[in-house]
């Protein structure tokens, strides 16, 4: 009874021989899981935040029970908050703790990119993907504008080479109505809030001059 009172509770005690204790001891392991960030931020008007939050470190090693570990897939931070934000945002912020599980760090780095911003439009030409070789496609319209946010601070201007629109053959000839929707296969960073006015359009197939856009 005296060494019963000596271990902690949930410490099986099996016996005892004159000089040696026995203990039966978890198996423990280790796992490297991704951090995720919990943010909750407001920016000012005229004002968003430009890119992902970035954390340092971004992974995390853990140690505990090998049968606890395998429920874990991330870990998460506590909240990051801000109100009305119109600038960087950084520091360190603490990781929500996980009943039996160690880190390897309790903590990360973080910061969020934000700014001042203006709404712009650019018209870039449509072009056409996955059209057999045989085959000839007109796309009508053969262009779209494009509406973003970015950067008010930004010294160069953006392109059409900046960005690409794409209408899919295959969805064009199996669509009752011979329309494929365009879609936004390229987008430069620093841009957001990205959207296309002309949504669809439609195509004449085979027997034509070949005078579409082809992706190549």
């Amino acid at each position: 009874e005296q060494i019963r009172g000596a271990v902690k509770n949930e410490i099986d005690f099996l016996g005892v021989v004159p000089d040696t204790l026995f203990f039966t001891f978890p198996h423990t392991s280790t796992k490297k899981v991704p951090v995720s960030a919990f943010t909750l931020i407001s920016y000012k008007d005229q004002y968003m935040p430009f890119g992902k939050i970035k954390l340092k470190p971004d992974s995390v090693t853990l140690y505990g029970e090998e049968n606890v570990l395998e429920t874990v897939d991330s870990v998460v931070t506590k909240g990051i908050k801000a109100r009305n934000l119109k600038e960087p945002l950084q520091g360190v912020i603490a990781l929500k703790k996980i009943k039996g599980v160690v880190f390897s760090s309790q903590e990360v780095y973080f910061y969020q990119n934000a700014g001042r911003y203006f709404e712009n439009t650019i018209t870039a030409p449509i072009y056409s993907e996955n059209v057999p070789k045989d085959m000839q496609l007109i796309l009508s319209p053969n262009i779209a504008t494009i509406i973003y946010r970015e950067d008010y601070n930004k010294k160069t201007p953006y392109t059409a080479a900046d960005f690409i629109l794409t209408a899919d053959y295959k969805q064009i000839v199996t669509s009752m109505s011979g329309r494929a929707r365009v879609l936004l296969n390229k987008v430069p960073d620093g841009v957001c809030n990205v959207g296309i006015v002309l949504g669809f359009v439609a195509a004449i197939t085979g027997g034509v001059p070949e005078s579409s856009n082809a992706k190549k």
